[in-house]
Formats: structure tokens, C-alpha cells, sequence
């Protein structure tokens, strides 16, 4: 089910690494991360963040992650605020590839349509610019989920 990316070197991944802390701790921890040199700001204020997810029908995605596979991917419809909109946060279309502990995406920006008629938005992907071959054949074999 994965597929390779052909167009991505290695200076677009970015490396990430989770822990889990103590809940006890969690002002501690804070104050550390604050106290960082990296001057670690808020970058946006709270808001909604909207996510549909799409898998195979067997959830080998999601299984993937459970299992900690090192290469693996998702595949989702994010979009910010109440609605789904054309407004900044315009609903995008990506794909989080993961590589042992570096991670990219592929990302599509859509136009905005009704939240509630997926159809809208699936039938404008072949005709966006944005939406490369690699996110048409990841989404062939996927459905929301």
C-alpha cells in the first residue's frame, strides 16, 4: 500500500521525536521547553482543526502506526474553523510520510465547498494543480474512514 515518493530529497524532512511525560510533571516540563534557546512562541491562536482520515478498508494505515512501523504514511482532509471555506485554512488535502524518525508532506489546497458533500471536493482533485499523480493513486486505494 505505501508508495514511494519520487520527487522528495532529504533536505524537505524534518525530524521529529515523542515521549511520554508524567502528567505530574506536565508545568515542569513546560517550563523547560520555555526556557529553550529555539524562543518557542504560540503560533496560532486556539482554533478548530478539522481531520477526515482515509485508509485502505482494511485500516493498514492505521495498523501501521499502532504496530510502529519506521516507514508509513496518512492520508487526510484537514480544514480550520467551523466550517469547511476558501478563507485562510482553506481545506488541503495531505499525505504525512514517515521514515524512521523523519517525517514530510504532500500537500494539496482545495477550494472551499460544503463540509458535508465530500463528493464536492473529491471531483475538483483531477483538475487542481496542486494535486500531484502521488496523491490521486494514494487516495485510488483509500476511503475515508
Amino acid at each position: 500500500m505505501h508508495l514511494e515518493m519520487a520527487n522528495n530529497s532529504i533536505n524537505s524532512y524534518r525530524y521529529e521525536r515523542k515521549f511520554i511525560a508524567p502528567t505530574e510533571h506536565l508545568i515542569e516540563l513546560e517550563n523547560i521547553v520555555r526556557g529553550l534557546p529555539g524562543f518557542f512562541t504560540l503560533l496560532h491562536p486556539p482554533r478548530r482543526i478539522n481531520n477526515l482520515y482515509f485508509d485502505s478498508p482494511s485500516l493498514e494505515d492505521f495498523m501501521f502506526t499502532c504496530n510502529g512501523e519506521k516507514k508509513r504514511q496518512k492520508v487526510r482532509l484537514r480544514w480550520y474553523g467551523e466550517t469547511y471555506t476558501t478563507e485562510p485554512g482553506a481545506p488541503q488535502l495531505e499525505i504525512k510520510i514517515k521514515s524512521d524518525q523523519a517525517n514530510t508532506k504532500e500537500i494539496a489546497i482545495l477550494d472551499g465547498g460544503d463540509s458535508t458533500q465530500l463528493s464536492n471536493w473529491v471531483s475538483q482533485l483531477p483538475d487542481n494543480d496542486s494535486v500531484t499523480g502521488y496523491i490521486l493513486e494514494a487516495l485510488s486505494m483509500r476511503r475515508p474512514t
